[in-house]
């Protein structure tokens, strides 16, 4: 299953203690396009609604797999999120934003 997430970011478990091999990362965001999430009525339609998937186990470009197995693009990055990694990640890449 492909679900395309905006307003993501990327968020993990570490801190000065976490052993490396512990660290996992997920990404936060919203997504309109799940049929987990999908609403029904009169209309068949969406809403974005917000989630925190499972952790990453791979990515290319931008699209991310997490270990449900769910694939992820990534659409609009959270404007707050950018601002971080532009002044912590001065050489990131939006169109390869995993470094894949």
């Amino acid at each position: 299953m492909i679900v395309r997430i905006d307003h993501w970011q990327v968020e993990c478990n570490q801190t000065g203690y976490t052993a490396p091999e512990a660290v996992r990362y997920w990404l936060c965001g919203y997504i309109s396009e799940h049929p987990d999430y999908q609403r029904t009525g009169p209309r068949n339609w969406t809403e974005p609604r917000p989630v925190s998937t499972s952790n990453i186990v791979s990515a290319k470009g931008r699209h991310v797999t997490t270990n449900s197995g769910t694939v992820y693009v990534l659409g609009n990055i959270d404007p707050g999120y950018r601002r971080w990694l532009r002044k912590h990640k001065p050489g990131w890449n939006w169109r390869k934003p995993f470094g894949k």
